[in-house]
């Protein structure tokens, strides 16, 4: 099959052309920017240049659908946050192009934190009280006597998250019904990542892995596969709820009673990907081929080594865990790396100083510049506050 995947800057991105390209199938790439890591990958036929979803939406789905077209395209995977704007156009593309995502709607319920809590809510699942936040006056309504994470609706790796509790604690912040956050009860426990495919509700490709070494407390950089049956059933049940189609990941924490806390969902791409191997083929997952559930070996690991150089000590001087920071460093597979594709990584290097010289030109953060022009936060979308006042704010008791 001719298949393209979006979102090429993204290790994910190139992880899955090398999965399609040893099963045998032809790979096409599609990236805002000539410079990025799947461009150097023999895996990878030819990659494509579009306009930046975020802030050119319409000029980048004619791109897409132009290219879908001229390629003879048979499968176009999106990997990052472009999907919710493919999704609101599936319409738009050819019929003989499978697209792997479900419908726009069913995304935004999922991407929004509010409208995913509130889902929860009425699927009768556990989640911590929270209180949709859409002005200063519903901010300074909050008894800071207990903790809560105050989060942006629309955000992504904990980049708009910070924690409240106490006097003083309220901050500046963009709050207005159009771009509303939410505050949600603190919770304490163990954090985990899922990643899993699914195909109309059925769990095809699935794992697990405890959050260790982040980026400032955001985005992983070290992965471990595990088997945890609770998180399993709750993915295999949620997904078969939702009738979902696509690749989603969640956030958990598991509190001290062993109760597990869905906090976030990302129905898109995420670093779980990187746990499968060659042999365990995923690629059939994505069609819907396999027989039974496909998982990773157990005790699998990887990590995005520029990444834990770069950001991982930190957490590991934080938590006194230096000695597991060098062993899990040194041990442990580089996502990029590959003996039969080795451009990718000796470019990365390349490629992370043009992205540090953007992220100073738009005066970001690396890793808030690095999904800058993909991001979406219900851009054009009129009726998210119709959505998100439908729902009664909670009562937030203090014990």
């Amino acid at each position: 099959m001719r298949i393209l995947v979006t979102g090429g800057r993204t290790p994910l991105a190139l992880d899955l052309a090398r999965h399609f390209y040893n099963a045998g199938h032809e790979i096409y790439v599609a990236e805002t920017s000539k410079l990025h890591i799947c461009r150097f990958s023999n895996t990878v036929a030819d990659s494509f240049v579009v306009p930046s979803p975020r802030f050119d939406p319409d000029e980048f789905i004619n791109r897409l659908v132009k290219i879908v077209s001229d390629e003879k395209i048979d499968f176009l995977i999106p990997t990052c946050e472009e999907i919710f704007y493919i999704s609101r156009d599936l319409h738009r593309f050819s019929k003989n192009c499978m697209i792997f995502s479900s419908p726009f709607e069913v995304l935004d319920s999922l991407h929004n934190k509010w409208l995913f809590h509130t889902k929860l809510k009425s699927m009768g699942l556990p989640t911590p009280a929270a209180v949709l936040i859409q002005n200063r006056e519903d901010l300074n309504q909050l008894d800071l006597s207990t903790p809560y994470a105050l989060k942006a609706c629309y955000s992504r790796a904990s980049q708009k998250m910070v924690k409240l509790q106490g006097e003083g604690a309220f901050f500046e912040l963009n709050i207005h019904p159009a771009d509303p956050w939410m505050a949600q009860s603190w919770v304490k426990g163990k954090k985990y990542c899922t990643y899993s495919l699914c195909q109309k509700g059925q769990l095809v490709a699935h794992t697990t892995y405890p959050v260790r070494f982040t980026v400032d407390q955001h985005s992983c950089l070290f992965f471990k596969a595990i088997d945890h049956s609770p998180i399993f059933r709750w993915v295999e049940s949620f997904v078969r709820e939702e009738k979902f189609t696509g690749q989603i990941a969640f956030d958990f924490i598991e509190d001290e009673e062993k109760k597990l806390f869905a906090i976030e969902c990302n129905p898109r791409s995420t670093s779980g990907l990187h746990l499968f191997r060659a042999s365990d083929r995923i690629d059939q997952a994505f069609f819907n081929q396999s027989n039974s559930t496909i998982f990773p070996k157990k005790g699998s690991r990887k990590q995005i080594a520029i990444g834990m150089l770069l950001y991982g000590w930190k957490t590991a001087f934080a938590e006194k865990t230096f000695g597991s920071y060098l062993k899990s460093l040194f041990s442990s597979q580089d996502v990029i790396f590959s003996f039969k594709d080795l451009k990718p990584f000796f470019m990365q290097v390349f490629v992370c100083f043009s992205y540090i010289l953007t992220s100073l030109k738009l005066k970001l953060s690396l890793p808030a510049m690095f999904m800058h022009d993909l991001e979406f936060n219900g851009e054009n979308r009129n009726e998210i506050s119709d959505l998100t006042q439908a729902f009664e704010p909670e009562r937030i008791d203090s014990e």
